[in-house]
């Protein structure tokens, strides 16, 4: 199998991460500002950095989109 793999960036260690996964919610509503949350929107960046209309509408969109099937 011949697959290209592009390094995106890392998700650093945040305690908001279990937290947020206790209360079932998701770290990235419950906790916008913090380093997990920030590391995320990096790698979606890299990742979309050629679709402007997802990046606009943000992690959030993102993640509704490909829920939706759309991606």
């Amino acid at each position: 199998m011949d697959v290209n793999i592009e390094y995106f960036g890392y998700l650093l260690q945040d305690p908001n991460v279990p937290n947020a996964t206790r209360l079932q919610k998701s770290f990235v509503k419950e906790y916008p500002n913090t380093i997990a949350t920030s590391c995320l929107n990096n790698i979606a960046s890299l990742f979309l950095k050629n679709d402007d209309e997802t990046l606009s509408l943000g992690i959030e969109g993102y993640f509704k989109r490909i829920a939706n099937g759309i991606l």
